[in-house]
C-alpha cells in the first residue's frame, strides 16, 4: 500500500479475494452485514502489514468469532 493509503490494482485484486475466500467459509452472501464487518477487517490488517493473501488468510482464519454472530460489544471483526 502506498504512503497515501491507495492501494494499487493487484493489491485490491488480492484482497477481494481473501475477502470473498473468507466469506465463502463463513457462509456470507453478498450484502450480509458480516461481509462489510470483514472486509472492514481486511482492510483493518492489510493497512497494519499483513501484505500477502497468504498473511490476510491465516490472520482471517484465526478469528475468535463468526462474522455472522460477533459477541455482544464487539465493533467489528
Amino acid at each position: 500500500m502506498s504512503l497515501q493509503g491507495v492501494a494499487c490494482r493487484a493489491e485490491l485484486t488480492m484482497l477481494t479475494k481473501a475477502l470473498d475466500a473468507r466469506c465463502r467459509e463463513l457462509g456470507l452472501a453478498d450484502g450480509d452485514p458480516g461481509r462489510e464487518l470483514l472486509g472492514r477487517r481486511v482492510m483493518d490488517l492489510f493497512e497494519s502489514g499483513q501484505l500477502s493473501a497468504e498473511d490476510l488468510r491465516l490472520a482471517l482464519s484465526g478469528e475468535i468469532f463468526n462474522a455472522k454472530n460477533p459477541p455482544a460489544g464487539a465493533s467489528g471483526l
